[in-house]
């Protein structure tokens, strides 16, 4: 786990997974913000790794956020499409089956994305313990849940956020189309802890170099998605840490308003 940005008492909790993930944030907290409105959190991967980053941040934040990039469930849902989670349901074990995210934040986000021209997507996301690899384990999860995106790290931020009777809200940029059929071998190329171990990859190359073109449009996709995940955080940073100084709503179960 690593602190990118550390407070003694910030605005905002973000809450990510990957050391990629929070330096784009951090690079685009700091264009907006003073050092002290926000701190981001490298967490690790899972739910378990969130639960144990957050659990000594999360009661001196007065907002939680949980932000990085995703699959797409939903079919022709492109990269760098950004999701705004309304509910979050949830597969990993030993936590609520579903999670409701604040709905002024929620209000909100969508207000200063619109207002930057970053057009998004309201709706759920599906938190599981282990990737969705292959088109049809996404489209029936798709089906099943309703949900657009899946991820590994949403439901365990909300119950953090719930438990510390905090705000929450769940932003998530499309990386991987479901379409797409994801090798298991090249997820070896970020550690459980999100940092990247590029080496791992070459040995994986090395055994089966047609994995060549797949890791570049993993690459080329996901760099994409951080783009406009930075971008789509530039602009909702400063009203959303203003929007906490006024308390809007608070994280809850489903129907929380």
């Amino acid at each position: 786990m690593t602190t990118v940005q550390a407070t003694t008492s910030p605005a905002l909790l973000l809450l990510a997974a990957l050391a990629a993930e929070a330096a784009s944030l951090d690079r685009a907290c700091r264009r907006q913000r003073p050092a002290d409105s926000v701190r981001v959190l490298q967490c690790g991967i899972g739910c378990k790794a969130v639960l144990a980053a957050s659990r000594p941040h999360v009661a001196g934040a007065r907002l939680v956020g949980s932000i990085g990039v995703s699959g797409a469930l939903a079919p022709q849902l492109e990269t760098g499409t950004v999701i705004l989670a309304e509910a979050i349901c949830n597969r990993a074990p030993g936590l609520e089956p579903a999670y409701a995210c604040s709905r002024d934040l929620v209000h909100l986000l969508e207000q200063a994305l619109e207002k930057a021209a970053i057009p998004c997507r309201r709706g759920t996301l599906l938190c599981t313990d282990a990737p969705l690899l292959t088109p049809a384990d996404k489209l029936a999860a798709h089906r099943q849940t309703g949900a657009l995106a899946v991820d590994m790290e949403s439901a365990a931020a909300a119950h953090a956020a719930q438990a510390a009777g905090r705000p929450f809200f769940c932003l998530r940029v499309i990386c991987d189309p479901a379409e797409r059929m994801l090798a298991p071998e090249l997820l070896c190329g970020v550690d459980r802890q999100g940092n990247s171990r590029p080496l791992r990859v070459l040995a994986a190359l090395a055994r089966r170099p047609r994995l060549l073109g797949p890791l570049l449009a993993m690459a080329r996709d996901f760099a994409r998605a951080r783009r406009q995940m930075e971008q789509a955080w530039q602009a909702a940073c400063t009203p959303l840490v203003r929007g906490s100084l006024s308390g809007p709503g608070h994280a809850g179960p489903p129907g929380g308003r």
